[in-house]
């Protein structure tokens, strides 16, 4: 007569833990950060709202703005605005912030932000990176050199002062006079660029902008595809129609802010 079988020993928890597939790291990181440029039209709302504000850990939105459209104009929720001459009010409340800060420095206010925030020795330390955000434009340019010394001058550290190309057409950073730029940082030292690292020339912001969504109300262009081909009003289909068109831009224009986000905020 065989002996009875034998039930394999009981897996400890340890054994237990080990078999499991490590879970993907998906958390986003917490940084204080401020975008900066002396002139309009440079991107800094862009970058914040679609760049920063979708991958970073739980972000407070604060718009130093008077006289253009700040991210509330654009759909962000919970949107502190300041004017220049608050700089301490906002530094405390960036300071107190228990998660991510976007600090969203307007043209119309970046002389005046600028001025009170070098009677604050050092307060400017507290945040962890500086975005300047910078298109094919002379005068633009200029202007983001002159920001770039200005945050120099007020003692933050030359890695944490990062230049971001803006409107980019097929991924050619150093066409046009963006090219000087390379050429200042390698001869000041006083900021950072790399040529990876940039916003794409794409309509989908500006339509993002216009209905206050963001990427991700994208995500499902099938959906809106299905939505528009059932709806019984003209105007509600059209609608769905522009959805789903906009949505096939989406996926290409996410991956490249993703690879751009990644780049930005390495080595901070």
């Amino acid at each position: 007569m065989s002996a009875p079988a034998t039930k394999p020993p009981a897996p400890t928890k340890a054994a237990e833990k080990a078999a499991k597939p490590s879970p993907v790291e998906t958390s986003k990181p917490t940084l204080k950060c401020m975008v900066i440029c002396p002139t309009g039209n440079a991107g800094k709302t862009t970058t914040s709202v679609y760049l920063l504000y979708p991958r970073l850990e739980d972000p407070a939105f604060f718009s130093v703005e008077i006289n253009n459209l700040s991210a509330k104009d654009w759909g962000v929720k919970g949107t502190y605005t300041f004017e220049g001459k608050e700089f301490p009010e906002m530094l405390r409340e960036a300071m107190l912030s228990p998660g991510s800060v976007i600090a969203d420095i307007g043209a119309s206010t970046n002389a005046e932000f600028t001025i009170t925030a070098a009677e604050y020795e050092g307060s400017l330390t507290h945040f962890d990176l500086f975005v300047i955000p910078v298109v094919d434009e002379d005068k633009n340019i200029a202007e983001a050199m002159r920001a770039v010394v200005q945050l120099h001058s007020l003692g933050i550290d030359p890695n944490r002062i990062r230049l971001l190309p803006n409107r980019i057409k097929r991924g050619k950073v150093r066409e046009g006079a963006l090219h000087s730029l390379f050429d200042f940082v390698t001869d000041s030292k006083q900021a950072w660029i790399n040529e990876g690292c940039y916003i794409p020339e794409s309509a989908l912001f500006r339509y993002l902008g216009t209905n206050q969504l963001s990427a991700s109300d994208l995500a499902d262009g099938a959906e809106y595809m299905r939505r528009a081909k059932e709806a019984t009003d003209r105007k509600e289909a059209a609608a769905m129609m522009d959805r789903y068109i906009h949505s096939t831009m989406a996926n290409q224009v996410t991956k490249t802010l993703d690879h751009t986000f990644a780049l930005l905020t390495k080595d901070l």
